[in-house]
């Protein structure tokens, strides 16, 4: 399977890119979000890909983060949402923000997009909504906390369990909650 390109960029259309890796021009389905991201006609760029099988053949799809290549993997393993759709979603919204309109549950936005009613919008918020909680719910506070601990020796599971345990940790700062936990030693 392909997992990364890396290659100059022979061709662009607003969804889409012909990438030239050592002789070889792959085209390459992207969304909105990354064809602004990557570049124009003879720059170098790299791309996470995905790899997607149909009954003509296959197709790749390039994104600039594994966070947008997980996201659109998981909206394709909801029933009747394609490539297409899910593209047409990270075009929309970046990663966070469609990840933050499925965990509230925004199903009156979602079906504004091109490819997603009303049913395939409460569809994709019933599948995904708890994985993109979980990932939701560490803020970039507490995953920068939860590192530190870790660069001090303690482990990712201990960090996390230190963590839990202070009260009201989203009004404090960094060096307040790494105070606290380093504090509930036992």
């Amino acid at each position: 399977m392909i997992a990364l390109l890396r290659g100059k960029i022979i061709e662009k259309e607003p969804m889409a890119a012909i990438i030239d890796c050592q002789g070889l021009g792959l085209k390459v389905h992207i969304p909105l979000s990354t064809s602004h991201k990557i570049g124009e006609k003879g720059d170098m760029t790299s791309l996470y890909i995905e790899t997607v099988f149909n009954r003509d053949g296959f197709a790749l799809y390039g994104f600039v983060s594994k966070e947008e290549r997980t996201l659109f993997n998981n909206l394709t393993e909801v029933p009747g949402i394609g490539p297409r759709a899910a593209l047409n979603l990270l075009s929309r919204f970046e990663a966070d923000e469609a990840k933050k309109l499925i965990a509230e549950g925004k199903v009156e936005i979602l079906r504004t997009i091109p490819g997603i009613g009303p049913k395939k919008a409460a569809m994709i918020v019933f599948k995904l909504k708890d994985r993109v909680e979980k990932s939701a719910m560490e803020p970039d506070l507490i995953t920068d906390a939860i590192k530190a601990l870790a660069a001090l020796g303690i482990t990712q599971k201990e960090a996390k369990a230190r963590l839990q345990k202070i009260p009201n940790i989203t009004d404090l700062t960094l060096t307040e909650i790494l105070r606290k936990a380093l504090s509930n030693v036992e």
